[in-house]
């Protein structure tokens, strides 16, 4: 957790380097080695240095995020009433 979060510290002061991608690619194997069968990537800051291809799964949250925004805004315009959460509301 220590290395992980020296790592989103030096992405947000602009100091990140290849050591922060190369150690985020390691923590990633190990989780993976360990079962994981995909990474959320749930600091906006990871997804700057992190690979755009992995051999699992990688979930974005500022991806989703804008995703889900757009799709809520472009129902909304349409005359639908959903949630944040893409659900359609009862009223």
């Amino acid at each position: 957790m220590k290395i992980l979060e020296d790592i989103i510290r030096n992405i947000i002061a602009g100091k990140s380097i290849r050591e922060d991608k190369r150690k985020l690619i390691k923590i990633t194997e190990s989780l993976q080695n360990r079962g994981a069968e995909g990474i959320i990537l749930g600091c906006t800051e990871l997804p700057l240095i992190f690979p755009k291809r992995f051999n699992i799964p990688v979930f974005d949250s500022l991806n989703i995020l804008a995703n889900a925004l757009l799709k809520f805004n472009y129902e909304k315009k349409r005359g639908g009433k959903t949630s944040y959460f893409g659900r359609k509301l009862l009223n």
